[in-house]
């Protein structure tokens, strides 16, 4: 256990280190004598003691998180079998977890506010707030205390009557249910 904290640190820094090859560096030179299941068993344990965790409440309707996703997806033409790529578009309400998809063409600020018209078409009810990470068609200025809104985005919350909030950057946990 005394070395729980740089088996972690390895596992962090080292893309292609896995648990069963630290093991067996370990288990080799005689750094621990625990067996391979044991060792994984201490070390989730000693790492689940060392991360706090917050559960976010939520109220029914209150927030919605958006999101594109990942990876870019391709419409196919059932005719011609030319392949369209599309960004998909992801709004899930933060408390029930229903959650909407919508392909668009890009990310530009004119798609995403098209998108966002058609998300809460489908969703029948406008919620308090939408929730954005510091993606740059909703970010004019991504700032990890004082992130700028962009202005197309402001215009559209007004006319909607919502609020619009931007997460802290590089912090995916604050809309972790849109991330997933």
């Amino acid at each position: 256990m005394e070395r729980a904290d740089y088996y972690l640190r390895e596992l962090d820094q080292h893309k292609h280190l896995t648990k069963q090859l630290l093991w067996e560096e370990e288990y080799s030179s005689g750094l621990t004598g625990y067996r391979y299941s044991q060792f994984c068993h201490y070390l989730q344990r000693y790492a689940k003691s060392r991360s706090g965790s917050l559960v976010m409440a939520h109220e029914p309707g209150d927030k919605v998180l958006v999101d594109f996703a990942g990876d870019r997806l391709y419409l196919t033409d059932a005719g011609s079998g030319n392949l369209t790529p599309c960004e998909v578009l992801v709004m899930t309400l933060a408390y029930s977890h229903k959650t909407i998809a919508i392909a668009l063409p890009s990310q530009r600020t004119e798609d995403l506010l098209w998108g966002l018209a058609r998300g809460l078409t489908s969703l029948g009810s406008l919620p308090g707030c939408l929730v954005f990470d510091n993606m740059r068609t909703a970010a004019k200025k991504s700032d990890r205390y004082e992130p700028e809104v962009n202005e197309a985005l402001l215009d559209f919350a007004n006319y909607y009557g919502v609020s619009v909030l931007l997460t802290r950057a590089g912090k995916p946990t604050d809309k972790a249910r849109v991330e997933g």
